[in-house]
């Protein structure tokens, strides 16, 4: 009994060891997939954002790439977004600060290699690109003896940007709450037209499409401090703003080739009359009729105008003015409201008109009132 207990006790030890060795060799809990995702996924946004594309013109322009590593890497330029092979012979150079496209080794239609290199933090240029082109700048590592596609950036080059600016900007039908104004065209496309209260109106930026605001008062400037109040390729060369508060406004007309992100702005200044500035005319007084009419002259009195720093007045023996007396042509009032025309003749009619000056411009002239002194 106690031989066939003993073996029981050594059978049991057996089985109890060998479970224990199972567990043992168990992991603890199961490699977590999904976090390994997001590892891999983090570790992939990483490397995209180590290449950017810069400054982009009509024919060039500038990447910046920053991956400090001593890995050889090849920089491809293409058209279109496809995979290539990349030979491993040839060595590998600093990199360029400039490079043009015909200065590549051409692998495809499509594609060119621009250089290989081990460098891994530098920025470069490069030139000879076609206009109004879609562009893809691929980036390949060599690993285990051939190159691998890593990252890509893609850009468009603008189209040419126009020769000839816009010019001759000339205002007309100025009033106290409007602005008239026309222009001579460039060569462009087309061209847009910028406001700005005060001061000149803020440079467009390349690529950049600006939606056209109709009422520069009551909405909010579009392009920093200025408004882009006309956008258009039709020939038409004129334009006016109704509603504005008195001020002095600045115009500058700017042309342009192609669209959307292609659009190429020509920001430097006409010839002459490019940019201009205008104030609105200031609020026009009104003349009452005449007091205290005699033989020899009256009174005028008017209405106020804000801003104002004096008023000038015109007596004439003819509607039109062109017949004015020497001593009230255009004479210079004052501050004040009211005026005693004096030394005229008995029996004769009389004209008279006003307009107020301040120093940053004058009003239109008032209505033209007819007086007639006593026999």
């Amino acid at each position: 009994m106690k031989k066939f207990s003993l073996i029981g006790l050594i059978f049991f030890l057996l089985i109890s060891s060998s479970v224990y060795s199972q567990k043992a060799k168990k992991p603890a809990t199961k490699p977590n997939k999904q976090k390994q995702i997001q590892v891999d996924n983090k570790k992939a946004a990483r490397i995209q954002s180590e290449m950017s594309v810069g400054d982009i013109f009509e024919n060039r322009v500038r990447i910046i790439y920053n991956q400090p590593d001593t890995t050889h890497k090849a920089f491809v330029i293409s058209t279109t977004d496809e995979k290539i092979e990349i030979d491993t012979a040839g060595g590998v150079i600093a990199a360029p600060n400039q490079i043009s496209l015909y200065a590549g080794t051409q692998i495809t239609d499509n594609a060119t290699l621009l250089f290989k290199t081990f460098y891994g933090t530098f920025e470069f240029v490069i030139n000879a690109l076609s206009p109004r082109t879609h562009y893809y700048i691929q980036v390949y590592n060599l690993r285990k003896g051939k190159y691998e596609f890593i990252q890509q950036k893609e850009f468009t080059t603008l189209a040419p940007e126009p020769k000839i600016q816009a010019n001759g900007i000339v205002f007309k039908e100025v009033t106290e709450s409007s602005i008239a104004l026309t222009w001579v065209n460039g060569n462009g496309e087309g061209r847009i037209v910028v406001a700005r209260k005060d001061q000149e109106p803020n440079l467009p930026e390349d690529g950049a499409i600006y939606p056209v605001v109709k009422d520069i008062i009551n909405e909010k400037p579009n392009l920093k401090d200025s408004w882009v109040v006309y956008d258009s390729k039709s020939r038409d060369n004129e334009l006016k703003f109704d509603h504005l508060q008195a001020g002095t406004y600045y115009f500058q007309i700017f042309e342009y080739n192609g669209d959307s992100i292609q659009r190429n702005y020509n920001v430097l200044s006409g010839k002459s009359g490019n940019p201009r500035a205008k104030t609105t005319s200031m609020q026009t007084p009104k003349l009452s009729p005449a007091r205290d009419i005699t033989k020899w002259g009256f009174t005028l009195d008017w209405t106020s105008v804000v801003g104002s720093s004096s008023y000038m007045l015109d007596i004439a023996t003819d509607m039109d003015f062109k017949n004015k007396l020497s001593n009230y042509d255009s004479i210079d009032l004052g501050l004040i409201q009211s005026f005693k025309i004096m030394d005229l003749e008995p029996d004769r009619v009389y004209f008279a008109r006003i307009r107020a000056i301040s120093k940053t411009g004058e009003s239109v002239y008032s209505n033209v009132i007819e007086v007639r002194t006593s026999k």
